[in-house]
C-alpha cells in the first residue's frame, strides 16, 4: 500500500534547522531520518514523502502534513513522533 505526505516545509525548517546547515540540508536530513523511522514499522506501507508551502500558521512544536489529499497538525515536530503519528493513523488515510 502506497500512502503520500507532504510536509509544510516552514514548518520542518523551523522545527529541524540549525545554523550549521542549509535550509535544504535541514529537509534532505528530516526526510532521511523519518524515511528510516518509518521502515522499521511492522506495516508495509511504501511512504511517498515530499515537501509543500501550506501557507498557514502552525503551532510552535507541530508541522502541517498533506496526507492523502487531507491536512491535518502532527500532534508534535520530533521524527520520532511523526513516524508514531503516522503509523498510528495509516487506516485512517485510506485513499478513496
Amino acid at each position: 500500500m502506497k500512502k503520500n505526505v507532504e510536509f509544510c516545509s516552514g514548518c520542518v525548517v523551523r522545527a529541524f534547522h540549525s545554523e550549521e546547515q542549509t535550509t535544504f540540508e535541514t529537509k534532505q536530513k528530516f526526510l532521511k531520518e523519518l524515511n528510516e523511522s518509518l521502515a522499521t514499522s511492522a506495516e508495509e506501507v511504501a511512504w511517498s514523502l515530499s515537501f509543500t508551502s501550506c501557507q498557514r500558521y502552525c503551532p510552535e512544536g507541530k508541522i502541517s502534513t498533506l496526507i492523502e489529499r487531507q491536512m491535518r497538525i502532527s500532534p508534535a515536530s520530533s521524527v520520532e513522533d511523526l513516524a508514531l503519528f503516522l503509523n498510528s493513523n495509516i487506516k485512517r488515510f485510506d485513499s478513496k
